[in-house]
């Protein structure tokens, strides 16, 4: 996946021109003083994660920071991006205009994969457009904890729909964040089709979807609403939540592919030199956590890591503990198969073990069980249809194997709803036909 590199300086951005070489680039010009560039700096992020324009990089200058970039380019507003194409401009796209910058980067994209462009060969069984932009799609609705979609930003709604919701959520006092489906049209039709709900806005707690502005206002007039809202957190308890985050989990300054301290860099090095898978946390995009962490674990510098939810130390601990080999055996173990098989049949409310995906089904008895789950509807008001994950037994035979004994049932597709075996697609036609279906699924 790509990132958006932050040029600061003349070098850097022709380090960064260099990288390009031939190739395409698209680099934004920001101020922290015009709030309209955040909407823009947002689009590059999702953009550069789409792994169709992934022969493409993304940067970001802040014009008055770096202004003999700024003026080679003829920069006299802000934002501004610029799309550079065989090391000469080939658009520009003045304003906070998210969806023209959307529609140029992937017409610009599509024009260079076209042409062989420097994608290369594809990966084997490498995901469909759909799967991409419904892992997309399950990130975006997990982004926090109330995710509003809506047209436009709280601040600058572009219906009333949406700006009616933005007020009832700030009536009760919700913190939420938002996304706006103007400025990704691929996001705007996806999402209806991927939470079967037509109409914007749409709101979700905890990735699920509430509905639009008429659910939300009977649930609110209902008492039923403030009951859905997760619980807010004190610093000490979102503490212990990123700290057990990953089995090994490293609070750094900036990201392991940009690195901001060379202590952080240093510690990074350590753990892929010796092949430690590792969780990590920014602890420079949050303030209180970063002077929550001093005192919650009595350690006053950074990075720190920590392994099992324990705090191990800082870098001069850590080279010291992989000197006397004591550090490896800290390390989790793997887990074992029945951890693994109990994890995945518990990842989703309901979970569906099949051969190959719901948009690329590679059996028969697998496609009717998918085709059963999205027919169904739930006679309730949060919930109308059957959200469910899924498996691809097909690509980890282990898995496959394993899950037979686990369950004690031979065949796939398997249907589990709370993590207990509920059958196959034979049992769920019965199910279905007794009008049980419903309420198993519910649980």
């Amino acid at each position: 996946m790509a990132q958006v590199a932050e040029v600061r300086s003349s070098d850097l951005f022709r380090e960064f021109l260099q990288n390009v070489e031939g190739g395409i680039a698209v680099i934004l010009f920001w101020a922290d003083w015009a709030p309209q560039c955040q909407q823009m700096s947002d689009v590059l992020v999702e953009l550069a994660k789409d792994n169709q324009l992934k022969h493409i990089k993304f940067a970001k200058v802040e014009a008055e920071k770096v202004p003999e970039v700024s003026q080679k380019y003829e920069i006299t507003a802000v934002p501004t991006c610029i799309i550079i194409k065989n090391k000469a401009v080939s658009d520009r796209i003045n304003g906070a205009n998210a969806p023209e910058l959307t529609n140029k980067i992937k017409q610009h994209g599509q024009s260079e994969n076209n042409m062989g462009g420097t994608a290369g060969k594809p990966d084997q069984a490498a995901p469909s457009p759909k799967e991409e932009l419904n892992a997309r799609l399950k990130k975006l609705t997990n982004a926090a904890p109330v995710m509003l979609f809506m047209k436009g930003n709280p601040q600058d709604a572009k219906c009333g729909f949406s700006k009616t919701c933005v007020q009832l959520l700030q009536d009760q006092k919700v913190t939420f964040s938002s996304f706006n489906i103007l400025a990704d049209p691929d996001i705007r039709q996806g999402l209806k089709e991927y939470s079967n709900w037509p109409t914007y806005p749409q709101l979700y707690v905890s990735g699920k979807l509430v509905g639009g502005l008429d659910i939300i206002k009977e649930l609110i007039e209902s008492g039923e609403f403030q009951k859905m809202l997760p619980k807010k957190q004190t610093l000490e308890e979102k503490l212990k939540e990123l700290i057990n985050s990953d089995k090994v989990m490293l609070f750094m300054k900036g990201h392991p592919d940009n690195v901001k301290c060379g202590f952080s860099r240093t510690m990074v090095g350590l753990l892929n030199d010796l092949g430690v898978k590792f969780g990590h946390f920014d602890i420079l995009q949050d303030e209180e956590v970063r002077q929550g962490l001093k005192t919650f674990s009595n350690w006053p510098t950074f990075p720190q890591l920590y392994v099992n939810g324990q705090l191990v130390g800082g870098v001069d601990i850590v080279k010291e503990l992989i000197e006397s080999g004591e550090f490896q055996k800290m390390l989790p173990k793997p887990p074992t198969l029945e951890d693994r098989l109990k994890d995945l049949t518990t990842s989703d409310k309901v979970m569906l073990f099949m051969k190959g995906h719901p948009d690329n089904v590679k059996c028969g008895f697998s496609r009717t069980m998918v085709e059963i789950l999205n027919e169904t509807r739930i006679r309730d008001l949060i919930y109308p249809s059957v959200k469910y994950g899924h498996f691809d037994i097909l690509q980890d035979e282990e898995v496959r194997q394993g899950l037979k004994t686990y369950s004690n049932w031979p065949t796939y597709p398997q249907l589990y709803v709370n993590g207990k075996f509920v059958g196959g697609v034979d049992i769920i036609k019965e199910l279905k036909e007794a009008g049980e279906l419903q309420s198993t699924l519910k649980g």
